[in-house]
This record gives structure tokens, C-alpha cells and sequence, in this order.
């Protein structure tokens, strides 16, 4: 907690001892650091009038740790490949449903309206929005409107107009923005746009753009709790094409809350074209299936024309664009064509972050063989030359290596599974786990189990219900022994849970971690469900929803709906999670509709000559 003169840290929170703590120890103690530093002048010798302005402290901040930390340790390259991970990606995912608010808002004088105020939106919203006015107005713009709106504000209160103020009287002479004007756009309605592109029929070096309110859910509407303008933006579209790949000085136009084309000098017909270059701006783009292709096919050609940042944009906006419904899928996965060839962490930090939804859809299906090949042929590469031996001096190998084991062993790599096995083994025998490190406990332990029997299986057990063993380990085994792919071993789990008074944690992670969990934890689900109510009450029927997260098929949704008839005398609340959850399923119903016959025919043809790992 920042405080005039004197800054009070946690211990566990600052603390990093090299060889012994993990590079992203480092990186978090550091970045803790620079962002309680920055508040000194954002929070203290200028705050906020009051908490409708949580952003001008928090938000700001946010982004300043990142130079901060950047000064002190640049080969971290954070800007490059931990910004949109840990700041981008979060705001947008929490920003891009109707439950959301604006980054300014009335906010009450109870506590609990004050703590409110400080969440994911105006701390890593109000960065996004830092980074953003950076990139209009330029670096130099910004940092003298910023230190005059200190010096101006020395010792006093602000709201948002008084920053604007101070931006605008900067980039006075130079482009003559109105920073009030761009910026009530983006702070005092909820949400960001995704802007479409497309070329023109008759001229291939035209492009027309426009823009639209992104929701994740279709057919989610914005909550009318707050004040909007309308879910139309001021916002700067950069550009750039394959016969100029500019990228540091990219053209430049503003989108003025509606459509606007441009003209992309030199561009011919065979070129792909590229917006928010960097992803600078706060919001997403989406092409024609045409030009999401072309790129695709330059990433194979050579994925380094394209700047680092840029091609997890790519891979975000595709794959959350095909969530969204708004996109099929398969153009998101045929941007992922070349990440064998891919050795930065925030491409790959992507791509294992918007898994989640084709493996889930997919792992019941004849599909997903296919996938699981064509994944484990992806994450080779890269899981080759880093393996287990973990290096405690290099932040971005850290963190690429922990993508390569996670990922190829979730997908069943044979030496990784093989290395999983040993480790655990070696525990079994001697019972010293110390050869398995705290890092990769969750893979290894899981992944030993998944490929073992009931001997990998029954010594989990044990070692869960030891009283020597520590709270962290039991925690991570807990979870494990779910991973089993024994159908009695997955009942056995289930029944223990229920008897140890944890059944809906077992339920959950039977179905989310097993293989074949889903089928018996429903089954046990439906034959016990009385006793789940009496001991958990409405968590129950919450337990029954969360399988809407897996059902895809009109079989699901029938039984589903059965389940929900048998005990219509449910709770309100719990009625209305049940249509949250139908709906849920029927968007899985449609994403199966759209994406799943393309999927299994481009991963079989994928796969078809792929060396099996």
C-alpha cells in the first residue's frame, strides 16, 4: 500500500530469492514494486476528487509500472509480451459482456461501493486507455500533458476533464485533438467495438471499416444501469499491408463513432492488410475469411514480417471472434499453422489462453484425436528445446517452458508424458517428491495419473489423506486424481468426495479433468441428486448447470432440460441460473453447427502426415 513517504509491501509479496524463487517471482515483486513507486504521483501528490475517477490512480498507474519495470529489467521485453497477457486480454474478456459498466461511474460512499470501484476496469481498462491516447498522441505529446496535469494539480483533486485538459492544451499546434472529446467515448459507456474491415469489389487497395458494440454472447445486451453514447468510438485505426509492411510508422485515420474507408497506397490484390498495428488500441478487429487467410498464409511464410504483438492480436481477435460467433473457427486455427515455427512467449501465452472452447467442444467428438495430434505436433518444437531443464535467470524461457510442458502434456507428447511418469514414479518409490517442482506439481501429477493405473491412482490417494502432506500438495491432488481415465477410478473419486463432503468439487473436476469424466459424473450427478440438495442446497442445482459448459448436442440439452422439469420447484435463483445455462447451451449447439464439420476435415487433413509425438 502506497502512503505519503513510505510504501508498505507483504513480505511473500516483494520478496525473491534468485535460484531458489521463479523468474516470474521476480517479475511480479518488480512490477509491485514500480506500480506502488508511480502512485507517489498518481494517487498522492494527485488523486481523484473521487471514486467515480478510480482510473486516474489505479488505471494510470498500471501502465507506468510497465516503464518502470522495463527500465530496470529490458530483456524482460514487457511491453512486447506480458502487456496484452496480463492487462489487454483481462480487461477485454471482463469489458466485452452486459454486465460491465463504464470506466466512469457514480460510485456511493458505503465501502462496499468504494471497493467496488476498484476492479479489473480501472486498473487494467484504465491502462489499455493509457496505452491508447499514448499511441494518438505520441510519446512525447503525452509525457508533457501528463507532467503538466501534475504540476497544474500539485497537492489537489481531479476528475478525467482535467487529464484531457491537459493532453489537449499539449497537442495544441500539433494535431489539434479534442482529448475530451475522443475520451468520454471510451470512459462513460461500457464496453469497445470490433471494427470491421473489407476491400472493395472493385478496388483492391480500398478498404471500407466500420464498428459495432463486441459481446461475446450474441445475444447479450448491455445492462441499462449506466449512461451510454450511443456504443459508437472515437478510435485511431493504424494500418499497414503486405507491399508495405510499415509497422513503426503505420497510416494513420480516425474512425469518428461510424464507418470510414481508406485507402491503402500501393496495395494490390494479392496483399493482406493489417489493422491496430501492435494492438495499441482498445479494441478488436475482424477481416473477410479472404484476407484472415492471407495472413495466416504470410505467418507460415515467415511469422517475423509481423511484429510480435500483432500476431497475438491475430490470435486473440480470431479465436475470441469465433467464440462470439461472429467468425468460424477455422480461420482462427489456421492462423496457428505456423506456431511450430513460433519461439516468443505472447503468441504462444495466446494461443494456450483461447483453447478453452475447441477443446471442450471438441473432446467428445471423432475430432479430437486429430486435435490432440495436430497440437502436440505444434508445441514440439519449442517444447524440444526448452524440455524440463528449468534455467532460474531468463524471465521469457521460464514462461515458454511452462507452456511447453503444460501443453504437451496435456495433449499426450510421449516424452513429456514419459518425463511425468518418471518424476512421479521416483516419488512412489522413495517417497521424495523433491525431483517435482512446485511449477509443475499440477501437470505431472495429472498427467502421471491420466497414463497410469490404480497403483499411480491409490498412492494420490494416500498421500491426499497423509497428515504429513502439505496443504498445497493435497490441494494439487485433490485435483489430479480426477485426471484418472479408469471409469471406476473416476466413480471411486466421486463417491469419496461425497462421503468427505466435497462431492461438488468432485463432481466439478471429474468432469473437467477426466477424459471420460463427463458421461459419470452427470450419471452420478442425476442418481444422487436429493442427497447433493439436502447437503448443499441451491450449490447443487449450480453443480447440475456448470455441465452446460460441455453440452453441445440436442441429446444434452433434452436431458438437460429433463433434469430441470423433474424439480421445477426449484429456488428462484436457481431457476434463473438453469435459463443461463440452456442458453448457454444452445450457443454451444450453434458453435457446433457452424465450426464443427470444417474442424474435423481441416485437423484430419492437418494431421495426416504429421509425425505422431
Amino acid at each position: 500500500m502506497e502512503n505519503w513517504g513510505v510504501v508498505l509491501y507483504r513480505d511473500t509479496r516483494i520478496s525473491y530469492e534468485p535460484g531458489i524463487d521463479t523468474p516470474y517471482q521476480a517479475q511480479r515483486s518488480n512490477s509491485l514494486v514500480s506500480h506502488e513507486v508511480a502512485h507517489q504521483w498518481f494517487g498522492d501528490i494527485v488523486t481523484c476528487e473521487w471514486w467515480d475517477h478510480t482510473w486516474l490512480n489505479e488505471g494510470i498507474t498500471s501502465f507506468v509500472e510497465f516503464i518502470g519495470t522495463n527500465h530496470t529489467e529490458p530483456d524482460w521485453h514487457v511491453f512486447e509480451q506480458i502487456f496484452q497477457w496480463s492487462v489487454l486480454y483481462p480487461a477485454m474478456n471482463a469489458d466485452s459482456t452486459g454486465n460491465s459498466h463504464p470506466i466512469v461511474y457514480s460510485v456511493g460512499t458505503t465501502s462496499n461501493e468504494i471497493l467496488a470501484a476498484f476492479d479489473i476496469l480501472a486498473y487494467q481498462k484504465g491502462a489499455c486507455l493509457t496505452q491508447m491516447m499514448i499511441d494518438f498522441l505520441t510519446k512525447d505529446t503525452f509525457n508533457s500533458g501528463i507532467s503538466q496535469y501534475i504540476k497544474d494539480h500539485n497537492h489537489d483533486n481531479v476528475v478525467s476533464d482535467d487529464l484531457f485538459e491537459a493532453l489537449t492544451e499539449a497537442d495544441s499546434g500539433k494535431t489539434n485533438l479534442n482529448v475530451k472529446l475522443i475520451m468520454d467515448t471510451w470512459i462513460l459507456q461500457m464496453g469497445y467495438p470490433v471494427v470491421s474491415v473489407s476491400r472493395d469489389v472493385d478496388d483492391p487497395s480500398l478498404v471500407h471499416t466500420d464498428q459495432k458494440h463486441f459481446m461475446l454472447d450474441p445475444y447479450d445486451e448491455p445492462t441499462n444501469k449506466y449512461g451510454d453514447m450511443g456504443y459508437k468510438w472515437y478510435v485511431m485505426l493504424t494500418y499497414t499491408h503486405g507491399s508495405e509492411r510499415e509497422f513503426e510508422n503505420p497510416g494513420r485515420t480516425w474512425q469518428n463513432r461510424g464507418p470510414v474507408s481508406i485507402q491503402l497506397n500501393g496495395a494490390t490484390a494479392d496483399d493482406w492488410f493489417l489493422f491496430n498495428i501492435h494492438q495499441a488500441g482498445y479494441y478488436r478487429v475482424k477481416y473477410e475469411n479472404e484476407n484472415w487467410n492471407k495472413l495466416a498464409a504470410q505467418l507460415v511464410e515467415d511469422h517475423k514480417v509481423i511484429p510480435v504483438r500483432s500476431r497475438a492480436a491475430l490470435i486473440s481477435d480470431s479465436f475470441t471472434l469465433s467464440d462470439g460467433l461472429q467468425l468460424d473457427e477455422l480461420a482462427a486455427w489456421k492462423l496457428t499453422e505456423y506456431l511450430d515455427q513460433e519461439k516468443d512467449f505472447i503468441p504462444w501465452r495466446t494461443t494456450t489462453d483461447n483453447l478453452r472452447r475447441s477443446k471442450t467442444m471438441l473432446r467428445r467428438t471423432t475430432a479430437y484425436g486429430y486435435y490432440e495430434k495436430y497440437m502436440s505436433h505444434q508445441i514440439s518444437p519449442l517444447y524440444n528445446d526448452l524440455g524440463w531443464d528449468f534455467t532460474l535467470d531468463d524471465l521469457l524461457n521460464y514462461l515458454n517452458r511452462i507452456i511447453g510442458i503444460n501443453l504437451a502434456c496435456s495433449h499426450g507428447h510421449s516424452d513429456c508424458v514419459d518425463e511425468c511418469k518418471r518424476q512421479y514414479t521416483h516419488w512412489m518409490n522413495t517417497g521424495n517428491n523433491s525431483m517435482i517442482r512446485d511449477d509443475t506439481k499440477a501437470v505431472v501429477y495429472c498427467i502421471s495419473i491420466r497414463y497410469g493405473g490404480e497403483a499411480e491412482w491409490q498412492f494420490a490417494m494416500d498421500m491426499f489423506e497423509s497428515k504429513t502432506t502439505p496443504e498445497d500438495d493435497r490441494s494439487y491432488l485433490q485435483t489430479s486424481m480426477a485426471c484418472t481415465n479408469i471409469p471406476w477410478l473416476v466413480s471411486r473419486y466421486i463417491e469419496y468426495s461425497m462421503a468427505a463432503n466435497w462431492a461438488t468439487l468432485g463432481i466439478t473436476n471429474a468432469r473437467r479433468y477426466s477424459p471420460i469424466g463427463i458421461p459419470i459424473a452427470w450419471s452420478f450427478a442425476l442418481d444422487n441428486f436429493e442427497e447433493l440438495f439436502e447437503m448443499y442446497g441451491d450449490a447443487a442445482y449450480q453443480t447440475m448447470w456448470d455441465f452446460s459448459d460441455d453440452m453441445n448436442t440436442v441429446r444434452d440439452k433434452n436431458e438437460f432440460e429433463m433434469f430441470a422439469r423433474a424439480h421445477s420447484d426449484m429456488s428462484e435463483n436457481a431457476a434463473s441460473n438453469f435459463y443461463d445455462a440452456l442458453h448457454k447451451i444452445d450457443l454451444n449447439i450453434m458453435w457446433m453447427d457452424r465450426n464443427y464439420q470444417a474442424l474435423y476435415l481441416w485437423f484430419q487433413e492437418m494431421t495426416k502426415d504429421m509425425t505422431s509425438y
